[in-house]
């Protein structure tokens, strides 16, 4: 059985939502592409997959395996307060009012070129083995009907050699959306 992901253990995410029998490495991978919920999605080449135990409250397996994919980041704190209550809807509030949907995109890269997110250095830990140059990027695994999906139409132009279906994002109701994994990639400095 694999391990927690060090980063994640010194950010004190709940191990206990972790199924580490499911973890896959894809950093050695290279893009490719995968239909879910007949919508295509990027399957996160260079990333580590963490799977979350299933909750009752989830769909059953066959529902959700048959459901669009897309990646949720945030900042480290809102991302922890959302898999620590296994709920995207715990504190998206603007002027008093709760957000009933969230933006999730098909393309995990995406979230490697908003600035507000940048990775941020750890401070040195030997016991963990992290610092110094060491960066990581934190981002959610979620899973909507795609009856759910409504496109938005936003294009990135960080990205033109990808054509316009695979750089949207999604609108999709938090009520209707499973969080499935978490996923980590690390990286050097220099190519931040």
């Amino acid at each position: 059985m694999a391990e927690l992901h060090p980063v994640l253990i010194y950010q004190r995410f709940p191990v206990e939502q972790f199924d580490l029998g499911e973890v896959q490495d894809y950093r050695d991978s290279a893009y490719w592409r995968e239909k879910a919920g007949k919508v295509t999605y990027h399957v996160p080449a260079d990333w580590l997959r963490y799977a979350l135990k299933p909750m009752d409250s989830d769909p059953a397996p066959e529902v959700l395996s048959d459901q669009c994919v897309g990646y949720y980041s945030s900042v480290l704190d809102t991302i922890k307060k959302v898999l620590t209550n296994r709920s995207l809807s715990f504190d998206h509030r603007t002027m008093g009012l709760t957000h009933k949907s969230i933006y999730i995109s098909p393309f995990i890269e995406q979230f490697m070129q908003t600035s507000a997110l940048d990775p941020v250095p750890l401070p040195v830990s030997e016991f963990y083995g992290l610092g110094g140059s060491r960066y990581f990027r934190i981002v959610l695994e979620c899973r909507s009907p795609a009856s759910q999906v409504v496109k938005s139409g936003c294009q990135f132009r960080e990205f033109p050699q990808r054509n316009y279906e695979e750089q949207t994002l999604w609108r999709v109701p938090v009520q209707e959306t499973t969080l499935t994994a978490v996923l980590v990639k690390e990286f050097p400095p220099r190519s931040l």
